[in-house]
């Protein structure tokens, strides 16, 4: 009888770099661009921003962990009040320095976090890894 799926403490590579940077590369990709919040509350984005900006995929595992935590906890709410402020998209300059960042990161991971993002529409249709031949 097959075991049921157990939760491992520690991804294949060994310290967790890597499904980490793939976890906040993730979040920094498709969850910021899309988020809508006060104008306040995108500043709560700055000190993990900051932080990888500074380290980069090079940083110790803790300091991946706690900038994703951040990040995470910098995400709407998914239940708000009828009286909340206004929303708006991230500031022009916040997405700049996230866009710099993913670029960044990807590069410092040396291929090791595979790039998610869709195929750009003039790529040659056999080009990239869909799966399907």
């Amino acid at each position: 009888m097959p075991q049921p799926h157990t939760f491992s403490p520690r991804p294949p590579d060994g310290d967790g770099r890597t499904a980490l940077v793939a976890q906040i590369l993730t979040l920094l990709e498709h969850s910021v661009s899309r988020w809508q919040l006060p104008d306040t509350d995108w500043q709560r984005l700055d000190g993990p921003v900051d932080a990888l900006t500074a380290t980069g995929a090079g940083s110790d595992v803790p300091t991946l962990r706690r900038a994703l935590v951040q990040l995470q906890l910098a995400a709407p709410d998914r239940i708000t009040p009828v009286t909340r402020t206004a929303v708006v998209s991230a500031p022009t300059r916040l997405r700049e320095r996230v866009n710099h960042l993913v670029h960044t990161l990807r590069g410092s991971a040396e291929g090791s976090v595979p790039d998610q993002a869709p195929r750009s529409t003039d790529e040659p249709r056999g080009a990239g890894s869909t799966g399907r031949q």
